[in-house]
């Protein structure tokens, strides 16, 4: 089943904001657009819709280091996730493969039925 826009944004939206898994990648997925010169500088240079916005790299850049590391998050970590990634909702989704997120979307709504 295809979900439309609004089914997919809702759910990855829903799931940045409480899912620790969803959080972690789409923060990985979404540093992995920065260019090579912001993750090295933990900040945002260009204006192109990539990545994190000039406020959010000084945190998420080291927050991704982080997890690349597989060091493990503080809940205090993962809230700070929660209040900041819902903002790049398009963004992730676009990044991500359609079939996986289309599985994804299919299968909760076969946990609610």
């Amino acid at each position: 089943m295809k979900s439309n826009n609004s089914t997919s944004y809702n759910f990855v939206k829903s799931k940045l904001k409480t899912n620790k898994y969803w959080a972690k990648k789409a923060l990985v997925s979404i540093f992995n657009n920065q260019t090579t010169e912001e993750k090295t500088n933990n900040t945002s240079v260009e204006k192109n819709g990539l990545g994190f916005n000039k406020y959010d790299s000084r945190i998420l850049c080291p927050m991704t280091k982080i997890a690349l590391s597989k060091r493990k998050f503080s809940e205090k970590q993962f809230q700070i996730l929660f209040d900041r990634l819902p903002k790049y909702t398009n963004q992730f989704i676009s990044l991500v493969d359609q079939k996986w997120l289309d599985t994804c979307i299919s299968n909760e709504k076969e946990k609610i039925n």
